[in-house]
């Protein structure tokens, strides 16, 4: 899509008791997804045992893609989900769930991965966000005024907007 460009992440040593790197920065992967000349981020995440999912180019029409999860050692796993248009992985804070977006439908979707695909939302879904607890997401979705920020619980319920206005993203 226009706009989308590639990004190469990087890593460096650090000292948490001091401000700076302490060493060099070091290319993790190269070619993530990154939106340009949007907001610049780019689609990974990092669980806190140190594993990385990130979300390789997608063409203007998605292909079917492999989620992998990458150790601190570089080495990529499946971790057996079907194929598909999956962007923005998220780790659920217990580490137990992925939130992923599903480009493959249409308005896109949140699904989450947990040995098992689940839909999580049905009126479309962006941008999700877990909350501390992991039971539930916060995600932007249009509505009447806009696209605002709602949160639904991942194990079933409604999902509830949470504000009003326009162009509302968590």
């Amino acid at each position: 899509p226009a706009g989308n460009q590639t990004a190469t992440l990087l890593a460096a040593t650090f000292d948490p008791s001091q401000p700076d790197a302490v060493g060099p920065p070091t290319p993790v992967v190269e070619l993530l997804q990154a939106n340009f000349p949007g907001n610049g981020t780019v689609q990974y995440d990092v669980s806190d045992e140190g594993d990385l999912v990130y979300e390789p180019p997608i063409p203007l029409v998605p292909p079917d893609l492999e989620v992998v999860l990458v150790d601190r050692e570089g080495r990529a796993e499946p971790i057996g989900m079907p194929l598909g248009a999956f962007g923005s992985p998220r780790f659920s804070p217990d580490g137990e769930r992925l939130a992923l977006i599903d480009h493959a439908v249409v308005p896109p979707q949140i699904v989450l991965w947990d040995g098992r695909l689940t839909q999580v939302t049905t009126d479309g879904g962006a941008s999700a966000t877990w909350l501390p607890r992991s039971d539930s997401l916060a995600f932007g979705a249009d509505s009447a005024e806009g696209r605002n920020v709602w949160r639904k619980p991942t194990r079933g319920g409604d999902a509830e907007q949470l504000t009003t206005g326009i162009n509302m993203i968590p």
